[in-house]
């Protein structure tokens, strides 16, 4: 449950034109997404998401998370990457500071972002390995594939414990073949979803 993803027809009562990801709308001409676009009104009825699976907000547990933890994150700069991140600040019992793990000496920026225990944007260690998708790893990082086990070690850190990732649990209703709209995570402020 994200306020990224709606049900069918959302963009169009908001003002949005509902358009395809930059990265693949090269694919299909101009009238082949406006066949695209009125077939998926053809199978709204049959295929959409339930309307009700949006009309509850997460509530916020406490998480139990503590400075130093090291976690996979989806970079927030750069979305389709997850990444080797470190707890840099526990904000009180329901928010933390996760950062980015960056090993440059040089001053780089440093990508920080709030969480809490039921966000979407953070994973166990190993959760990429398990799932079958690449870890990005840190920018300085001297090892030919990383390791999380060596990596560990070299940081002188723990793996944040599997429990307190309470957004893994997977009640959310969702079915192979649904349809929904999605907000563009890299390009938010566009008017198009």
């Amino acid at each position: 449950r994200s306020s990224d993803l709606h049900e069918v027809g959302w963009a169009a009562q908001h003002g949005y034109d509902l358009q395809p990801p930059l990265v693949v709308q090269q694919l299909n001409s101009e009238a082949e997404w406006k066949k695209v676009l009125a077939n998926l009104k053809e199978e709204e009825e049959t295929l959409s998401v339930p309307t009700d699976l949006f009309k509850d907000k997460p509530v916020i547990t406490k998480h139990s998370f503590s400075v130093g933890m090291k976690l996979e994150a989806v970079d927030p700069t750069a979305p389709f990457a997850i990444c080797p991140a470190t707890i840099a600040k526990v904000l009180d019992d329901k928010y933390v500071l996760v950062e980015i793990d960056d090993l440059r000496l040089e001053h780089c920026p440093r990508r920080m972002f709030v969480c809490h225990a039921n966000s979407a944007g953070i994973l166990p260690v190993q959760w990429s390995l398990k799932n079958g998708l690449h870890l990005i790893p840190p920018p300085g990082y001297l090892g030919q594939d990383f390791d999380w086990a060596d990596y560990l070690k070299q940081c002188g850190a723990e793996a944040a414990p599997q429990s307190c990732f309470t957004s893994l649990i997977s009640d959310h209703g969702f079915k192979e073949n649904m349809k929904l709209e999605a907000v563009n995570p890299v390009d938010r402020d566009r008017k198009s979803t």
